[in-house]
């Protein structure tokens, strides 16, 4: 049962209720009111202790008749049905029931731990925005262990609670974690829950055959819990019920919702809900979480044998994972940092690139890994084509997924390519003319000094001639 809180008002006071002539009690505020009870902040008189204590909620009518005398005792029977159950489940989880009493009129007072604190509903409202994914869970998955934990004790005793969800379990100043409100507890196994000095008594403690079906809230209902035949309601309708609390620490909203309750009913019964990843948008999700919430809000989970404890073992392997993924999202995130405000040099992209290797080796599911080793490596190949190291640039560009990044950088670099090839072949073939003119001119040299050297052969050749001409010559004359 859910209560709202209107306000506070105190009993002789305008808008409470007569103070009963009682003994155990001495109540005080009203501090919450649902549609069947009402929850008063009281003194246990035998202890002088502060607790709260559940009562009847009166008929409103003016003129009490049979029809709403009978309403009244079905209310008080199923009090005593509730107090019965949570009574016999001891439990660190469970709300403490201390007493049971009567008012003047022979209504059922239901004593209980006075929780100061807030419900988890209020919790999860308001650190889903206000805290990151990761410290969002941190905090809250430990909370839903704490409830399996109690909901598998309550199974182990043959007890289904059927009202699961978050505004069901009070979340105390210190810590502590309450699931309350055993109103439509059912008893599958009235042995478990027997002693001697307390018979099990079907009045008391309500069984599946004498239960009412359709039971719950449609938001988070099974689709078993619709029915009227209630043989099909067992502890997986519990393991039900806690997948659709992890699908509102995933997605921040129930599995159904809709402002008329018939068709949110109309849909539970279909076993319609909405699917997890709608529901979660673009917030991120860890695969094991996502996974263990669709595997218990599946048509099969009974078949498959997923228990309360199987759920609380998959959560509790979560968590002990969770430092190193936590490790691996601190690395993404100093990479992001880093590509947004650095101005990035070789060594730096190298040395993130080995970052993300860590982080995806602490954490191979990491959603943000792929994403960001895209980034650097891009950013990589851009400087790299810079800088001119195209043979740089072209591995790491291969590298990067298939995408428009990928085809215009690598045809850049193409393009960088071809114009180096083109200016390589400039370059040879002016290094080709060079040594063409200059052997030419070497030539051209050698030539002119051959040339030159035969000229003073014949010249000093004539000189010789003539001068044997002029010797003959000047002997002719003599003789």
């Amino acid at each position: 049962m859910t209560f709202s809180t209107p306000g506070v008002a105190r009993l002789g006071e305008a808008g409470g209720r007569p103070a009963p002539d009682h003994t155990r009690f001495r109540l005080g505020q009203l501090i919450g009111r649902g549609g069947e009870g009402e929850v008063w902040e009281a003194v246990q008189v035998s202890l002088d202790r502060m607790v709260a204590v559940k009562s009847v909620r009166p008929v409103s009518s003016p003129v009490h008749d049979e029809k709403e005398s009978l309403l009244e005792n079905i209310r008080a029977q199923n009090l005593r049905q509730e107090a019965r159950v949570a009574a016999a489940l001891d439990h660190p989880n469970i709300l403490p029931v201390y007493d049971l009493a009567e008012d003047d009129d022979g209504h059922p007072l239901m004593g209980m731990k006075r929780i100061r604190g807030r419900p988890w509903s209020a919790l999860l409202q308001k650190d889903f925005l206000a805290l990151s994914v990761e410290d969002f869970l941190e905090r809250h998955i430990p909370i839903l262990i704490s409830l399996t934990q109690a909901v598998a004790f309550a199974h182990s005793r043959g007890v289904v609670h059927r009202d699961i969800k978050p505004s069901q379990v009070m979340v105390g100043e210190y810590g502590e974690v309450l699931l309350t409100d055993w109103g439509l507890a059912v008893v599958l196994d009235p042995v478990r829950i027997e002693d001697p000095w307390h018979p099990y008594d079907p009045v008391l403690a309500p069984s599946t055959h004498l239960s009412a079906n359709p039971a719950g809230t449609p938001a988070f209902m099974a689709p078993e819990q619709t029915a009227s035949d209630m043989r099909e309601v067992g502890p997986w309708t519990d393991v039900y019920l806690l997948g659709g609390c992890l699908f509102m620490i995933l997605t921040g909203r129930p599995p159904r919702e809709g402002r008329d309750s018939r068709l949110v009913f109309d849909e539970a019964s279909r076993g319609v809900r909405s699917p997890l990843r709608v529901a979660a948008g673009t917030r991120p999700m860890p695969q094991p979480l996502a996974e263990l919430c669709e595997d218990a809000l599946s048509p099969d989970r009974r078949s498959m044998g997923l228990t309360a404890p199987i759920f609380q073992e998959r959560l509790h392997q979560f968590l002990l994972g969770y430092p190193k993924r936590r490790r691996s999202l601190e690395l993404t995130l100093a990479v992001q940092e880093a590509l947004e405000n650095r101005r990035l040099e070789y060594a730096d992209y190298a040395a993130l690139l080995n970052d993300l290797e860590s982080a995806r080796a602490q954490w191979d599911a990491n959603p943000r890994v792929s994403d960001l080793r895209a980034q650097v490596r891009l950013g990589f190949a851009r400087l790299a084509l810079r800088t001119g190291d195209l043979t740089l640039a072209r591995l790491q560009g291969e590298e990067l997924p298939r995408g428009e990044a990928r085809v215009t950088l690598l045809a850049s670099i193409a393009s960088a390519e071809a114009s180096r090839r083109q200016q390589a072949l400039h370059r040879k073939v002016g290094a080709i003319m060079i040594i063409c003119l200059l052997v030419l001119s070497i030539s051209a040299f050698l030539v002119a000094q051959h040339r030159q050297r035969v000229a003073e052969l014949l010249r000093i050749e004539s000189d010789k001639t003539a001068a044997l001409a002029e010797e003959r010559a000047s002997e002719a004359a003599e003789a």
